[in-house]
């Protein structure tokens, strides 16, 4: 039996799917009471802004983290990407090693 060189990509969801949703329904709300002028909604605005640059930032961090190849001794899932680097390294190495004892 072959195993395969490549895991199939799933979207590895967090707990919190959706980000900043309080943020959008607090700012909606207020462009609404305002009739969508945004002089009025200033603190909504920030707060929006600030929730989503926190979010990208986490992404960029994770992102990071999923390309760097750690192995944690008490991590027991990895990231698709992760694992595929893992296998095209391992595989490779595996694959030259059969074919130079085969030459012999």
């Amino acid at each position: 039996m072959k195993l395969k060189q490549e895991v199939s990509y799933k979207v590895e969801k967090s707990h919190k799917s959706v980000s900043c949703l309080q943020e959008i329904f607090n700012l909606l709300a207020c462009l609404k009471k305002n009739d969508f002028s945004q002089e009025y909604c200033d603190i909504e605005i920030k707060g929006f802004q600030t929730c989503y640059d926190d979010h990208k930032n986490t992404l960029a961090k994770q992102k990071i983290e999923n390309e760097n190849i750690i192995a944690l001794s008490g991590k027991t899932r990895y990231p698709t990407k992760q694992l595929n680097k893992l296998l095209r390294k391992y595989l490779n190495l595996n694959h030259q090693n059969v074919c130079h004892l085969n030459q012999k």
